[in-house]
Formats: structure tokens, C-alpha cells, sequence
């Protein structure tokens, strides 16, 4: 399992999400997955844009969050 946190809210708009994801889901063994806070409305819709499928949710020290999942095949 590999686990980051990429902060770019000073970037958005501008492709790099999609470039970063288009990089690494080719580099994935198995289904990418990632978490994202439910109060952060824009990446959550960026996701699903991309079709990443809801998963599991809870809460941690941050808040609440959801699970993204990769469509399959990618």
C-alpha cells in the first residue's frame, strides 16, 4: 500500500490531477484507491468525473471521509 497527500488546492483547474492520476494508474498492481474529506466538494466531483466509484466511508482526525475506487481496467 502506498499512501501520499498531495495539497495542490493552489493548482487546480489546470490539468494536474488528471495528469498525476493518468501517470500513476498505470503503475498500480491493483485498483487505485483514495480517500478524500466529504467537505471537499470540488475533488470529490473531480473523481467521479474521472469515474471513480464510491467505496467505504468513516472519520479520522481530519472528518469525514469516502473512498474513491478506480474504474476497472484502469
Amino acid at each position: 500500500v502506498q499512501t501520499c497527500a498531495l495539497p495542490i488546492s493552489a493548482m487546480h483547474r489546470r490539468g494536474i490531477g488528471r495528469t498525476l492520476i493518468a501517470a500513476v494508474l498505470p503503475l498500480c498492481d491493483t485498483p487505485l484507491e483514495l480517500k478524500c474529506q466529504t467537505n471537499n466538494r470540488a475533488a470529490m466531483a473531480f473523481y467521479r468525473r474521472l469515474g471513480f466509484r464510491l467505496g467505504d466511508s468513516g472519520v479520522s482526525d481530519m472528518g469525514p471521509w469516502v473512498r474513491f475506487r478506480a474504474p476497472s481496467g484502469q
